[in-house]
C-alpha cells in the first residue's frame, strides 16, 4: 500500500507479515494481522491471481512499460549581450531523466521551472535552458 506516492505498507508474501514502512502504518499492521486467514487470502492473490492479471494487462497493451528514447531540439535566442539556448527533450519513457549542459561560459536560467511533464502519449518531456554570454570579438 502506498499513500501520497510513498510506500506505507507492504506483505512479504513468503513469511505473511506486514511491514510497516513508516511509523503511522504501525496501527494498521496490527490490524490487518489480527487475520490470519484474510493475510492467506492475501497472499494467494498477489502470488498467483495479481501477475497473471497483471499479464493480461501486458497483452492488451503492448506499448506499456517499453522504454522510448527521446526526441532532442535544441532552441536559440538572442537577446542583448546574450544567447538563451533551451534543450527541449520528449518522447521518453519512463519518468526518471536526466539533462544537462556542459561547456565553458555558460549559465543555467535560475527562473526556469525544471519539471519532468506527461505528454498525452503517456511518455513525457522536460526542458534545460542556459545562457551563453556573446563571445568578446576583441573589437573595441
Amino acid at each position: 500500500h502506498a499513500f501520497n506516492g510513498k510506500d506505507f505498507l507492504s506483505l512479504d508474501i513468503d513469511s505473511k507479515t506486514y511491514i510497516a514502512s513508516v511509523s503511522q502504518a504501525e496501527k494498521y499492521k496490527r490490524q490487518r494481522e489480527r487475520n490470519p486467514e484474510l493475510i492467506g487470502i492475501t497472499a494467494s492473490f498477489y502470488k498467483k491471481k495479481c501477475f497473471d492479471r497483471l499479464k493480461l494487462f501486458l497483452t492488451h497493451a503492448p506499448g506499456v512499460n517499453v522504454m522510448k528514447a527521446p526526441e532532442v531540439r535544441i532552441f536559440e535566442k538572442q537577446t542583448m549581450g546574450s544567447t538563451i539556448l533551451t534543450c527541449h527533450v520528449t518522447g521518453f519513457y519512463p519518468r526518471p531523466v536526466q539533462v544537462t549542459w556542459t561547456g565553458a561560459n555558460i549559465q543555467l536560467v535560475d527562473d526556469e521551472i525544471n519539471d519532468v511533464l506527461p505528454n498525452g502519449d503517456g511518455t513525457y518531456q522536460t526542458r534545460r535552458s542556459v545562457i551563453r554570454p556573446e563571445e568578446d570579438t576583441g573589437d573595441q
